[in-house]
């Protein structure tokens, strides 16, 4: 049993690391915020809470039977956070064999857990844990000391891979020792299941088919110096990375201007260890087609999805994350005057500000080749 908690364990920490590889890697391909996958859709509505999930596995009993019975399971869930789900659902396993002098039979019941997902569950891989309850009851005196109930405290280690922002796979295993039933006291109940899962419940959302908006900020115009020549100590960028409608994909062609940037910044950092980057990211508002107005609260965590996108990618050339803030103002501090019926490329945008990095001709001696 131990081995099995010890090969979950160590099956969520690749997962983990396998996906930190995996951005390395992807250094020349899209890069999104956090290496969250690119959740679209639902601008001026709200992602997918409700989820369904039915599944299959063994159950592993220290008591009277001779085998590990398969059972079923079906569970709903809510996700409270992007970091806590609350998930409940009915166990049913049809067939248990039973040692000599012992009746077999089936056995069913109820599960409540608690999901933490360690690193957020908008990450393509998800490793999470679990810790509830399950109560299983029999026809035949399959658990311990020919009893047919058990009530089960339990812990527990899962990976999820979402396949689509709706669909997931899910694997896991949970144990777990009995507290007193009916003069139970003694043996572990363990669990280990591959499932699916399918979210829904999302309103108003605006799905990948919905119409790019046109980019009207050329690339070779993109990424563009703004400090003014009296700044104190710092200078500033804009990068109009030109974000397709309702994303935070940085696209390839962008890449040059932010390796640009991150020489500068490295530099800095050499010159003056205490230099530290800001980024300030925005969205832009619009009136959609069918009367649905940008939403306030998700084009704020849009912002900031932009931002830390650019984070993220000046964290991958090897500049230290505590060196860079990254936050996002929505559409509420927009570059242009907003245009409701066709949107801003202009407005979706992530301003930079190198803070510590001197006078002029210090300014000067950075951007120096």
């Amino acid at each position: 049993m131990r081995k099995l908690i010890a090969f979950f364990v160590s099956l969520c920490s690749v997962a983990c690391l396998s996906s930190a590889q995996e951005l390395t890697e992807k250094q020349a391909a899209e890069v999104s915020a956090d290496g969250k996958y690119d959740l679209v859709g639902n601008e001026g509505g709200s992602q997918p809470r409700w989820y369904v999930s039915p599944g299959v596995g063994i159950m592993i009993l220290d008591g009277p039977t001779d085998n590990e019975p398969v059972f079923f399971r079906f569970s709903v869930g809510y996700d409270l956070t992007d970091y806590l789900s609350l998930e409940g659902g009915m166990m049913y396993a049809p067939a248990h064999d039973a040692a000599p002098g012992v009746k077999g039979g089936q056995s069913a019941g109820p599960t409540l857990d608690l999901l933490v997902h360690v690193l957020g569950k908008q990450y393509r891989w998800d490793p999470y844990l679990t810790a509830g309850l399950a109560y299983w009851f029999a026809n035949g005196d399959l658990f311990y000391e020919h009893h047919r109930e058990v009530l089960v405290p339990r812990l527990g280690v899962g990976l999820a891979y979402h396949l689509t922002d709706d669909l997931s796979l899910r694997l896991e295993g949970k144990t777990g020792f009995p507290i007193k039933t009916r003069d139970i006291d003694d043996g572990w109940v363990t669990t280990v299941e591959l499932g699916l899962l399918y979210r829904f419940g999302g309103s108003g959302g605006h799905k990948a088919e919905s119409p790019v908006l046109p980019v009207s900020v050329p690339v070779s115009d993109a990424i563009k110096e703004t400090t003014p020549p009296d700044a104190d100590d710092w200078m500033s960028y804009e990068l109009y990375i030109n974000y397709d409608w309702d994303r935070f994909v940085i696209k390839p062609e962008y890449f040059d201007g932010l390796n640009d940037i991150a020489r500068i910044i490295k530099k800095a950092l050499a010159a003056n260890p205490n230099v530290t980057v800001s980024l300030e990211g925005h969205a832009d508002q619009r009136h959609l087609p069918d009367g649905r107005k940008s939403g306030e609260a998700y084009n704020q965590k849009l912002s900031e999805n932009r931002a830390n996108g650019v984070k993220n990618y000046l964290v991958k050339t090897g500049i230290d994350s505590s060196k860079i803030k990254a936050v996002g103002y929505g559409f509420d501090r927009p570059k242009v005057m907003p245009d409701l019926l066709n949107g801003n490329p202009e407005n979706r945008r992530v301003d930079l500000f190198i803070h510590g990095v001197g006078d002029a001709a210090s300014r000067a001696k950075l951007k120096a080749d």
